[in-house]
């Protein structure tokens, strides 16, 4: 649709109108070109589909379809590389560009997944490093014990 309708001057419009026909289709076709606007200022799946819903046939129809099938695109583009990474990062920056996306509910859902096993593991490092200073505990008690008998064998030797 040419930007010369997006800058229309609505009272000059009006003030041309002859007939009540003339003023109702004068008048649609501002409120259409306002809400394309409005639709235009929020870019987003459901502010396009919000004019489609009121305007199916309007003067920028196509171009919200259009627009739809672009964020969808992109939505899509984001969510490869977000799994491609596949980390906490690439889903939340995913989510921040897409917070009611295609994939977000996914993307929520990997972010809980890959936080659980990142507790998961911190949890088993910290298992396997009382292991390991039980073990080293031990194998000290272990050498003392040892270091004590041979004192005492030596002690007994004299």
């Amino acid at each position: 649709m040419s930007d010369a309708i997006l800058n229309i001057n609505y009272h000059e419009t009006l003030d041309k109108i002859d007939s009540y026909e003339e003023y109702l289709s004068s008048v649609n076709m501002i409120l259409d070109t306002q809400l394309w606007k409005k639709s235009l200022s929020i870019n987003t799946i459901e502010s396009y589909s919000d004019y489609l819903a009121i305007y199916s046939k309007g003067l920028y129809s196509k171009e919200a379809k259009n627009k739809i099938e672009e964020i969808k695109d992109k939505d899509r583009e984001e969510w490869k590389l977000a799994k491609g990474k596949h980390t906490i990062e690439s889903y939340t920056n995913y989510l921040k560009l897409y917070p009611s996306g295609i994939y977000s509910q996914k993307a929520k859902m990997e972010i809980d997944k890959l936080e659980k096993e990142e507790q998961q593991r911190l949890k088993d490092i910290e298992i396997a490093k009382e292991e390991e200073a039980w073990k080293l505990a031990t194998e000290k008690h272990k050498l003392e014990k040892e270091e004590q008998q041979r004192l005492k064998d030596i002690e007994i030797a004299k």
